[in-house]
C-alpha cells in the first residue's frame, strides 16, 4: 500500500545511469576534444579512445541512485535550477550586468576558438598555451552551425556551464533532497572571513600612505576567494571541480576510480585540480584507505597519460608564472615594505579565514574529510604561490573553490539535518552572514550595471575591450589587442591550417 502511494505521489524521475552517464560525460568531453584537437593522432587517437573506455567504465560502475520527486520536490528543484541559472547571469557571460576586468582575455579567446582552426598557435608557430578545454565543447557547437553572434557565441557558453552547475546539484540532490536548494544559497554567500576587512576598506576608501599599507597587507593578500567571484570570474576552471566534489560526496566513488576523475579536470583547471588531490589526501587520511585502492584499476593508467599531458602542455607555456612554497621574494614585496605588517596580516587573515570556521565546526565534524580538506587547502593558499610577477596568488585563486564548495556541504548538514544545539547554530548564521559580505559586494557592484536591452548589453561587453572589437554584434574577424592587466604574450594566436596571423584577441601571459 506503501509502495503505491509512493509511486501516485512521483511526478517525474531521473534515471541514475543516466544522470551519472550525464555526469562523467561533461567532465571528459573537453579532454577528449583537447586530444582530438590539440595532440598528433598517434597519440590523441588512442589517448582519446582510452579515456571514453574509462568514462563508460564509470558509468556503468557508480552506485547511482534513480532520483524520483515528488510535485513539491519538483518545485523546489527547479527553483534551485532557476537560481543557479541567475547567479552565473549575474556574473555578466551574456551582458546582462558588467562583466569583470578578466573577460577582456575570456572574450576574445573564446571567439577566436570559434573563428580560428585548431589547435591555436601564435605567430612563430608555437602553440598558444592556455587553460582552453572546459571552452571547447560550446566553441565547437557555435563552428558547427556558424554562429558568429556574439551574444549566441555566449548563450551557448552560458548553457554549457549552467550544464554543468544543474548536473552538480542534480547529483546532490541525491543526498540532500530538497536541501541542495539551501545548499546552494550557502554556496552563493560562503567566502573567507577575512572579506570583513578587505570589505570594510574597500567601503572607507583611505588614500594616501594609510591605503598603501592596508593595500599591501590587507587586499594583496588573502586566503581564498569567495564561490561568487570563482564563478563569475574564472567560471573555467570553477564548473568541473564542483562537478567532481559534488560527485565525490553524493555518490561516495570508490578510491580505484577517484584518480582518473579528477584527472579529467586537469586540461581545464591543473592548479585547481591540486585541491582535489588535496581533497582525496585528505579523505584516505581520515577513512584509513590502503594507497593501493586507488591503484587498482586500469583506470588510473588512463588518468596518468592525462597528468603526463597536462605537465608537457602547460610548462611549455612562455609565460612569467612561476612557483614560490614561501612568501619570500613575492611579488607583493610584503616583506620589504615591513616584516612585522606582513606577518601580523598573515595571521589575522589566518585566523579569520582558518580559525574561525575551525573552532566553529572542530567539535562537530573533526572526523569528516569535508572538514579537513576545507582547512588543509585554505592553509596551504597562505603557503604556495603560484603565479605571475606582480599578480594574484592562482593556487589561492583556484583551489579555494575546493574549499569553499566542502564548507557549504558542513553547513547544509548543519541545518538540514540539523546537527548541534540551537545556541551553536545561531552563532554558525552570524558566521555566515559575515562570511557572505564579500558576494554580496559583487552583486552591489553588478546591480547598477543590469541591462536588458541589446546595445545596453552589448556595451556591458565591449567596456572592457575598450575598443578591441567591432560595435556590430557580429564576433569580428581580425580584434586587436586591447589594453589587457596582463603581460600579451610573445605572439598572436592564428589559424595554423590557414596560416595567416590573427591579431591576438587580449591574450594574457599564459596560463594565468
Amino acid at each position: 500500500m506503501e509502495q503505491t502511494r509512493k509511486n501516485t505521489d512521483t511526478a517525474f524521475t531521473i534515471s541514475g545511469r543516466l544522470l551519472a552517464s550525464c555526469a562523467v560525460a561533461y567532465m571528459a568531453l573537453p579532454t577528449i576534444l583537447f586530444l582530438l584537437g590539440w595532440v598528433r593522432p598517434l597519440f590523441s587517437v588512442p589517448a582519446a579512445m582510452a579515456v571514453a573506455a574509462a568514462s563508460v567504465l564509470l558509468c556503468v560502475k557508480l552506485p547511482v541512485p534513480t532520483l524520483h520527486f515528488t510535485r513539491r520536490q519538483l518545485a523546489v528543484y527547479l527553483c534551485a535550477l532557476l537560481l543557479s541559472l541567475l547567479w552565473l547571469l549575474a556574473g555578466g557571460i551574456t551582458g546582462v550586468a558588467l562583466q569583470h576586468a578578466d573577460f577582456v582575455v575570456r572574450n576574445p579567446i573564446y571567439e577566436t576558438l570559434i573563428r580560428c582552426d585548431w589547435p591555436l598557435a601564435e605567430a612563430d608557430g608555437r602553440h598558444f598555451i592556455y587553460y582552453l578545454a572546459f571552452w571547447l565543447p560550446p566553441a565547437l557547437i557555435c563552428k558547427c552551425f556558424s554562429w558568429s553572434d556574439v551574444f549566441i557565441a555566449n548563450y551557448v557558453l552560458t548553457a554549457w556551464i549552467e550544464l554543468g552547475l544543474a548536473l552538480a546539484l542534480t547529483v546532490l540532490w541525491g543526498k540532500f533532497r530538497m536541501a541542495t536548494l539551501l545548499f546552494l544559497v550557502l554556496l552563493i554567500f560562503q567566502g573567507p572571513l577575512d572579506g570583513v576587512v578587505r570589505w570594510s576598506v574597500h567601503l572607507f576608501n583611505p588614500q594616501g600612505q594609510t591605503a598603501h599599507e592596508l593595500y599591501l597587507t590587507v587586499l594583496a593578500f588573502f586566503g581564498g576567494v569567495a564561490p561568487t567571484m570563482q564563478l563569475h570570474y574564472t567560471f573555467h576552471h570553477t564548473t568541473l571541480l564542483w562537478l567532481f566534489l559534488a560527485m565525490a560526496v553524493a555518490w561516495d566513488i570508490p578510491p580505484r576510480h577517484q584518480l582518473f576523475l579528477a584527472s579529467l579536470c586537469l586540461l581545464a583547471s591543473p592548479i585547481g585540480s591540486l585541491g582535489l588531490l588535496v581533497f582525496i589526501a585528505v579523505r584516505a587520511l581520515v577513512r584509513h584507505t590502503p594507497a593501493r585502492q586507488y591503484f587498482s584499476s586500469w583506470t588510473v593508467l588512463a588518468g596518468g597519460a592525462l597528468v603526463l599531458l597536462a605537465g608537457i602542455y602547460f610548462t611549455s607555456s612562455n609565460g612569467n608564472n612561476r612557483i614560490r612554497l614561501t612568501w619570500e621574494d613575492s611579488p607583493f614585496d610584503l616583506l620589504r615594505h615591513g616584516g612585522w605588517k606582513f606577518w601580523g596580516a598573515l595571521a589575522g587573515s589566518w585566523l579569520l579565514t582558518v580559525g574561525a570556521p575551525t573552532v566553529l565546526l572542530f567539535r562537530r565534524f573533526k572526523k569528516d574529510d569535508l572538514f579537513w580538506t576545507a582547512l588543509a587547502v585554505l592553509t596551504l593558499t597562505y603557503f604556495i604561490y603560484i603565479g605571475s610577477v606582480g599578480g594574484y596568488n592562482e593556487f589561492c585563486y583556484k583551489a579555494s573553490s575546493v574549499s569553499f564548495f566542502c564548507l557549504a556541504l558542513l553547513f547544509t548538514r548543519i541545518f538540514a539535518e540539523p546537527v548541534g544545539t540551537r545556541p551553536w547554530r545561531a552563532w554558525c548564521v552570524c558566521y555566515l552572514a559575515l562570511a557572505a559580505l564579500p558576494s554580496l559586494s559583487v552583486f552591489a557592484k553588478a546591480a547598477p550595471t543590469l541591462a536588458f536591452t541589446e546595445s545596453a548589453r552589448l556595451a556591458n561587453m565591449q567596456r572592457l575591450w575598450e575598443g578591441a572589437t567591432s560595435t556590430t554584434r557580429s564576433i569580428p574577424g581580425t580584434p586587436r589587442c586591447g589594453a589587457a592587466e596582463r603581460e600579451p604574450p610573445s605572439g598572436p594566436p592564428i589559424s595554423r591550417k590557414q596560416g595567416n596571423p590573427r591579431t591576438a584577441p587580449c591574450a594574457p601571459s599564459p596560463p594565468e
